[in-house]
């Protein structure tokens, strides 16, 4: 059974679970760690991420040794975790746009980015797979200084209908956790 901790504000899903993993040895993994309003994501390079109100922002914490996958192959998974996204975000959508996955672990729509992913691990042991999703936020409260970044978010394409966070959250980390198991491949269904 999956374990869901819910915080209402992080500064960063991924810092919360790298700080469980170094002060408690007996976590039930898969674990993941979601929040209501994360204040200082970040993407690769240590690139903020925005996450702004009623965005889905989580963390899944995996032991490698219960996975088909070791820390010098997580590069490949960021790729297949997009086209995950990529795949369950088009399914929130109310009318066609187009989808793609911007390699390595962004996933754009009409050329805009509305989602990003970040592997980190703390040890040869553990991986944290970082995702956040502009889903129920919206681009008219994103920070002046992300104002020529094209930034997009599922409220505003669904005329701000909002979505399920959790039920998106749930059925992302399922297929997640069924490629780690099985070590499939992912093709792109989208774009």
């Amino acid at each position: 059974m999956l374990k869901i901790v819910s915080y209402p504000t992080l500064v960063s899903t991924n810092d919360t679970a790298k700080e469980l993993l170094r002060s408690n040895t007996k976590l039930e993994l898969p674990l993941v760690i979601v929040t209501d309003r994360q204040t200082g994501g970040r993407g690769r390079d240590g690139r903020s991420w925005w996450t702004g109100e009623g965005a889905l922002a989580f963390s899944l914490i995996v032991e490698l040794s219960a996975t088909k996958f070791e820390r010098q192959t997580l590069p490949t998974l960021s790729e297949k975790i997009a086209e995950i996204v990529a795949e369950f975000v088009n399914e929130e959508l109310l009318t066609p746009h187009e989808i793609k996955v911007h390699k390595p672990n962004d996933v754009y729509i009409d050329n805009k980015k509305v989602s990003g992913i970040l592997i980190e691990t703390t040890s040869p042991k553990y991986a944290i797979i970082g995702i956040g999703i502009n889903t129920n936020n919206t681009t008219k409260e994103k920070p002046p200084e992300l104002s020529n970044i094209p930034i997009v978010t599922l409220k505003d394409l669904r005329n701000d209908q909002p979505l399920d966070n959790k039920m998106l959250m749930e059925k992302i980390v399922k297929k997640i956790l069924a490629i780690l198991r099985n070590n499939e491949t992912v093709g792109n269904t989208c774009g």
